[in-house]
């Protein structure tokens, strides 16, 4: 046992459509299914990628879990660190055997989460993020007996209250800028024109923007009055990977009630996005950067290899809701 950083995460549960709290909605839906296999959501072309809650238990008043994602039959590569060697060695194993199991598979990512109310505390691995969580929550809860027709949940951000009163002052300036995600629909010819009235054949292929980042652009933009088109035409040779998208606003009209709208619309458009895509400026001169927008905080805690002491994230669950509570982000009540 060795003890490591690892990184809390908190975000406010909404639920659309339904009432109530995610709390209690997750412990009806958890009793209505005990078993893992019951809750196991299948996912991949041919249905071998999993997801699934492994493991649920109370701590305090805190509802607990874990989730894991993993892929059927999915080999681990090792590799010989060997130092006087010209070449290291690198093979694929087989988990081990584990009792009482019928299977035994190697795990994707993992996620430990506490639930209190409409408050959700979670600690994350590489790949298994909070937009997964969304998902299976989502997943597991229209399951769920007498869940709305539509209802869903999503996994707000929160930050702390001086983050959220400058949603009250005037946003001077805007500035938005990533990689942009995106699919490439099918090919077809076009025929370019000149002056001598001569045709050239030109391959080309639909370019349809997607992700987070798109979403938050096309939301603001309709905010703004304006529409943007669901697909480029582009150059077959063109790679949808290349496109790097830099946005500025500036607003040259000071009215105060803006600076909410748009802060709000771009936290939910990027609420699972980790990076700074997004800076605001304000009319004093301040700056805010998408990630101070989430609230977030680092634990030290013993860990198995990579991986924490179950026993430990719940002790840092309940230590973190019960400091987000004195800060005033969490309200008791809630």
């Amino acid at each position: 046992m060795e003890k490591k950083y690892k990184e809390m995460h908190y975000k406010r549960a909404v639920l659309h459509g339904a009432k109530g709290t995610l709390q209690h909605m997750l412990e009806a839906v958890l009793k209505q299914l005990p078993l893992p296999n019951d809750r196991l959501e299948h996912l991949g072309l041919n249905g071998d990628e999993g997801r699934v809650m492994v493991h649920e238990h109370h701590h305090q008043a805190i509802l607990c879990g874990t989730m894991t994602t993993y892929e059927k039959g999915a080999l681990q590569p090792i590799m010989g660190i060997a130092p006087q060697s010209k070449d290291w060695p690198i093979k694929q194993v087989e988990p081990p055997k584990l009792p009482g199991a019928k299977e035994t598979e190697f795990l994707d990512g993992y996620l430990f989460l506490g639930a209190w109310k409409n408050n959700v505390i979670f600690l994350p691995s590489r790949s298994c993020s909070s937009e997964h969580l969304e998902d299976y929550l989502n997943s597991l809860l229209k399951k769920k007996e007498h869940w709305p027709s539509g209802a869903y949940v999503s996994l707000d951000d929160r930050p702390p209250q001086a983050i959220r009163e400058k949603k009250f002052q005037h946003i001077q300036a805007f500035n938005l800028q990533t990689t942009l995600g995106a699919k490439t629909g099918d090919m077809q010819a076009q025929e370019t024109g000149t002056e001598q009235k001569t045709s050239t054949t030109v391959t080309a292929q639909h370019f349809k923007p997607d992700g987070a980042a798109w979403a938050a652009i096309t939301s603001l933009i309709e905010m703004l009055g304006g529409k943007l088109p669901e697909d480029v035409l582009l150059e077959s040779d063109f790679d949808p990977n290349d496109v790097r998208i830099k946005l500025e606003v500036t607003c040259a009209k000071k009215k105060l009630e803006k600076a909410g709208p748009i802060m709000d619309m771009m936290a939910n458009s990027l609420r699972h996005v980790t990076t700074d895509v997004v800076r605001f400026t304000f009319e004093d001169g301040t700056e805010l950067k998408g990630s101070d927008l989430k609230t977030h905080k680092k634990f030290y805690l013993e860990c198995s290899g990579a991986m924490p002491v179950p026993q430990q994230v719940d002790k840092a669950i309940h230590a973190y809701l019960q400091e987000l509570v004195e800060k005033g982000i969490v309200d008791g009540e809630e």
